[in-house]
């Protein structure tokens, strides 16, 4: 029995530890961020009763076609009737009527209206896909630099972490000399001063971190754990492809072009005649025969057709308001390609500077540690102060801390490039 307890305890433990491990050895990528964020969105979910809605519209078209049934029915009072005499016989109509009539059509000519419209219904929804397929853009976008400024955040607490590390032995050899006489108390004190300042630089690093992990998770809908390990992406270098007609963009102005034709299709087809056949029977008071007093039923079959001739009188003008907005749509289009181009080309010249950048850090840095490697030895041969250690320290930490930056503002450019180009998808 006890051992079967304490088997039990060790299997409890184990799930524990399974249950919780997740939490605290996450490994997040950027494409996991984005797709979570693409999926889970208000803005995402909103597709599905765009589709939703569309299968209903073009569900109601479809029954256009089916045959029409009305049941319809009336009684009045008059002031008169018809009368007649026909010989010796005088017919004298009720002023008292009623009226029961049952109709069936169907449509035999439409001229193409009910196909157009549904058409245009199509070109409707697809305009608002495509606001929303954008408008993911922009979250993909919001994702990737909140991502990279945890990235950023990560690298600069590295670096803090280099320099803790570095104090922490050279607060060791301080003391060290300070007992041997080798070091004043001050020099101590000064290394004591700066690890309680990178201390608090620490804790703003981490405090930053903490927020930008929290607006990472409701971005993307992702539980990170606050010690979960934010993989690098990659971004292959190109740097010239153009803009891609994949954009999200010119997908939304073509569908704004179609539902533009799609009203144009419904235009014309208001100018054709409607045609259709009917049946009608009834049961009345008078009939058919006006001269028969008596109420009785009758029937019609008949080939019904109309066409509206207003439509001839406004056709012209609103077929030059489809133009005029075809071609408003035209100037939208030339205007982002322009302005997307010059984002562009600004964010190569960007790319390239950082690059130069980034190699320029590695020359300041390899020059700081050979300085900093120097005054060590000359502290301890006494000329040299604990100060200038300090001062060299800082200025190599914060030489480390621009190139990070550096590193990941390039990261974050190529991510950006690849947006502007159209390439975004990881």
């Amino acid at each position: 029995m006890k051992k079967r307890q304490r088997l039990k305890r060790i299997g409890i433990t184990a799930l524990t530890a399974l249950m919780i491990l997740p939490l605290y050895s996450q490994d997040i990528t950027l494409e996991e961020c984005e797709q979570s964020a693409l999926l889970n969105h208000p803005l995402s979910q909103q597709t599905q009763w765009i589709n939703l809605t569309e299968q209903s519209d073009i569900s109601s078209s479809n029954a256009q076609y089916l045959p029409k049934m009305t049941l319809s029915g009336k009684a009045t009072t008059q002031s008169d009737a018809i009368s007649a005499t026909i010989g010796t016989v005088t017919l004298n109509g009720d002023v008292n009527q009623f009226q029961l009539v049952g109709e069936v059509s169907q449509i035999l000519i439409d001229g193409g209206a009910i196909k157009a419209g549904k058409e245009a219904l199509v070109a409707e929804s697809e305009v608002k896909k495509g606001q929303i397929a954008v408008g993911l853009e922009s979250l993909r976008s919001a994702v990737r630099e909140t991502y990279f400024s945890v990235l950023l955040l990560n690298s600069q607490l590295d670096t803090k972490g280099l320099l803790k590390d570095e104090l922490t032995s050279m607060h060791d050899k301080m003391s060290s000399y300070y007992t041997n006489g080798l070091a004043t108390l001050s020099d101590v004190d000064a290394i004591e001063i700066e690890q309680l300042n990178v201390a608090q630089q620490v804790l703003a690093l981490q405090t930053k971190k903490e927020n930008a992990l929290y607006s990472l998770s409701r971005l993307s809908g992702i539980e990170i754990a606050p010690d979960a390990q934010l993989l690098t992406p990659e971004f292959p270098a190109v740097k010239s492809i153009g803009i891609s007609p994949s954009r999200k963009e010119f997908a939304l102005f073509q569908s704004q072009l179609d539902v533009l034709d799609a009203q144009h299709t419904v235009l014309t087809s208001t100018l054709f005649p409607k045609v259709n056949v009917f049946a009608q029977a009834g049961y009345s008071e008078p009939a058919l025969n006006m001269l028969d007093p008596n109420p009785s039923g009758w029937w019609i079959v008949g080939v019904r057709g109309t066409i509206n001739l207003d439509a001839y009188y406004t056709y012209r003008s609103q077929t030059n308001k489809i133009e005029a907005s075809k071609n408003l749509i035209g100037t939208q289009i030339s205007q982002f390609q322009m302005e997307e181009e010059i984002k562009l080309h600004q964010k190569l010249a960007e790319i390239d500077q950082l690059e130069q950048t980034i190699s320029m850090d590695e020359t300041i840095i390899a020059r700081r540690e050979r300085i900093k490697e120097s005054i060590k030895a000359n502290i301890a041969t006494g000329t040299k102060a604990a100060s200038d250690l300090i001062q060299e320290l800082d200025d190599l930490n914060r030489a480390q801390m621009l190139k990070a930056q550096h590193e990941i503002e390039l990261l974050s450019a190529y991510s950006e490039l690849s947006l502007i180009e159209g390439n975004g998808e990881l």
